[in-house]
């Protein structure tokens, strides 16, 4: 700790601080997935890396020798394209050990000998064909199941295919419905299950769990697990070594787990009475999730969200009773393709911490299932780049009521205070607030250590991530308050959190700014347009401004998510859709906005594409024209647009570029002259 004749005086947002703009660049390294093959123990970690154009690598450790190595040949780059946000690009096949992979460039699909380092093509690339969530079978190693994502004819279509490795030819095994994911073969091969669903539901809305004899590529007695009234979510279906089927469904309100016996046809509520309210699954924008784990056929580790906050528990099936292992941990992994079995006793897992970075991690039970050890394979950043402790700064779960009238209730967030051992401000000042806004809408933020975060709250800064209505975490009856409101109840959350957080003389009310990428991007320059008296500044990175535009030009996943997000449940005619839309679009009121906007972009992104960026910053220069001629466009909008880049920034010199962009911003907008 600092010595009290140490600490300096100056003014919030000029402290002197450890973290380098480098630092918070090299710290989004990033792990994406995790595996294991069973049989030798050995880890298989996904990871992205800006220092090689965002390319995805995959790192083998051996827990035996201690000893990892990267597998994955230089050329290719592990990560799939299927819903535009990918995922699922890596498995590995129990039975024989190699590695099933689909390459970003080619988008081919790939056979790796992690052993030998031999790559064997499966499938051939093409430029509109896409494969991911790969599962091979282990009755006969011949089989591989996949998604299959086919634009070279409109409509794109999705499709369940079954990979034959040994004509390197696939069948197409499951099709008709707009989407599909988490094809698995049973233990023993003669069953696959999967998800599917179809416009206008998002995964999280409403999707069935199919399960189906399968007899060498021909599928048979199909039926319906769950899912089939229309109005559950079913995530993550995992086939457990006794033959049940395990999923989650959120019929109860929560995303809960459920037990499926096919032999008998019935379906089982895992009942913990400490976790009825807990989240044992997440919106599935990406591929693959992997949140709970069969260590036996009794014995499941899962992962939930309880009231926003993160914990890791061990359930005992047949007893319905459940332990927590481990309250340090806050996070788990980017894509929540986090969590594998490697043994009745061990398991390894992507988690963080609200003050240690995200880390590949291996946890060891005893027989009786207490927590023996937990050792940490590799972290995101050194463990030595970091700061020492005393300068982290802790976060704090709040909640508050909605400010505006109509609508009641609480919202939620996740603030963290400035904190710094050497400096304190001056006595009565306040620290200035930077906002963030998370994407989706339908996801979460959550409270694991950010080296971005730290960066601002070393300096004096304080720094809040708002949960707004629609948010995942807090169960469906909250998640659902989006549904048709959107630009509406999540604006005013952001707000109410603002305006608690100035009641409580905690931060300046005068020095607040507001950042978020994608739907979080939305959300700033709708609040800049809806209460621009709020603001001291906004930064948006990929963000929506014009709603029309974005469902014309989005992608396939998410073309119907707007209906759901702003329609209301009564059908409406075409032209009160198209008033609506421009009602909640930004880029219609861009004349209400008062404080400088910075607008950052992908020019290769699909989701949000560049033209939004585009448009935004033509309407504020135009509205600055013809209301104040004095004023210098280029002082309230900023649009940089990366080359190269998508939906999220990946490269190193992009990341660096990014940084630097919002300090200046932030530095221009929030900080008073001296």
């Amino acid at each position: 700790m600092a010595a009290e004749g140490r600490i300096r005086e100056a003014a919030y947002g000029t402290w002197d601080s450890p973290i380098s703009p480098e630092l918070v660049s090299n710290a989004v390294l990033r792990f994406d997935a995790v595996s294991v093959h069973e049989a030798t123990g050995k880890v298989y970690l996904t990871e992205m890396r800006p220092s090689e154009s965002g390319r995805a690598c995959i790192v083998e450790f051996d827990l035996s020798t201690g000893v990892q190595r990267d597998v994955l040949p230089a050329e290719l780059s592990a990560r799939s394209c299927v819903h535009g946000y990918g995922g699922g690009a890596v498995s590995v096949d129990q039975r024989l050990g190699r590695l099933i992979i689909t390459d970003f460039k080619t988008h081919g699909v790939f056979s790796v000998d992690p052993a030998s380092g031999v790559v064997e093509s499966l499938i051939g690339g093409n430029p509109k064909v896409f494969f991911g969530d790969f599962d091979a079978s282990l009755k006969d190693p011949n089989w591989v199941l996949a998604i299959q994502e086919d634009h070279r004819i409109a409509p794109t279509s999705n499709k369940v295919v079954a990979i034959n490795i040994s004509n390197k030819e696939f069948i197409v095994l499951a099709q008709g419905a707009d989407f599909y994911t988490h094809p698995k073969f049973s233990p023993d091969g003669s069953s696959i299950c999967w998800l599917q669903w179809n416009f206008p539901n998002m995964p999280w809305d409403s999707a069935e769990l199919h399960v189906a004899n399968f007899d060498d590529g021909a599928l048979s007695e199909e039926y319906v697990v769950a899912g089939k009234q229309g109005n559950e979510s079913i995530q993550q279906p995992r086939w457990n070594s006794d033959g049940t089927l395990l999923f989650c469904g959120d019929r109860t309100g929560y995303w809960q787990l459920y037990r499926h016996d096919p032999r008998t046809n019935k379906t089982l509520h895992i009942n913990l009475p400490t976790l009825q309210n807990a989240e044992f699954a997440w919106p599935e924008f990406f591929l693959g999730s992997k949140s709970y784990a069969c260590l036996t056929s009794n014995l499941v580790v899962a992962m939930y969200m309880l009231n926003g906050q993160f914990g890791m528990c061990l359930i005992d099936l047949l007893q319905q009773t459940c332990c927590d292992l481990d309250s340090s941990y806050t996070s788990p992994g980017f894509q929540t393709d986090a969590l594998h079995r490697i043994s009745g006793t061990e398991f390894v897992a992507i988690v963080s911490s609200e003050d240690g970075p995200m880390s590949l991690t291996v946890h060891r039970l005893s027989n009786a299932g207490s927590l023996v050890d937990v050792h940490c394979l590799k972290t995101v950043v050194a463990w030595d780049m970091l700061p020492h402790k005393e300068w982290i700064s802790k976060p704090q779960f709040i909640s508050f009521p909605r400010v505006g009238t109509a609508f009641t209730g609480n919202s939620h967030a996740i603030f963290w205070p400035p904190t710094n051992p050497f400096f304190q401000a001056p006595a009565g000042s306040l620290p200035p607030l930077i906002v963030s806004v998370h994407g989706g809408p339908t996801h979460d933020a959550k409270a694991s250590l950010s080296m971005e975060i730290q960066y601002w709250t070393t300096r004096g800064f304080a720094w809040v991530d708002v949960n707004y209505a629609g948010s995942s975490g807090y169960g469906r009856e909250y998640r659902e308050l989006l549904k048709g409101n959107w630009g509406v109840i999540d604006a005013e959350d952001v707000v109410s959190c603002v305006h608690y957080l100035a009641s409580r003389s905690i931060i300046d009310r005068s020095r607040v700014g507001i950042r978020g990428g994608s739907a979080g991007g939305y959300a700033v320059l709708r609040c800049m347009t809806e209460y621009p008296e709020v603001w001291a500044g906004g930064i948006s990175l990929f963000g929506v401004c014009c709603l029309q535009t974005l469902e014309k030009t989005t992608h396939k996943f998410e073309s119907r998510y707007l209906e759901g997000l702003l329609l209301p449940r009564s059908p409406v005619s075409a032209e009160e859709k198209e008033r609506l839309y421009q009602e909640r679009s930004p880029l219609y009121h861009a004349q209400q906005i008062k404080a400088p906007v910075l607008l950052l972009q992908g020019r290769e992104d699909i989701v949000v594409p560049p033209d939004q960026a585009e448009m935004m910053e033509s309407a504020i220069k135009e509205a600055i024209r013809e209301r104040d001629n004095s004023m210098v466009p280029e002082d309230l909008v900023k649009v940089v647009i990366y080359e190269g880049e998508g939906h999220g920034f990946i490269k190193a010199h992009t990341l660096i570029s990014q940084k630097a962009e919002e300090v200046a911003w932030w530095s221009k907008t929030l900080l008073r002259p001296t």
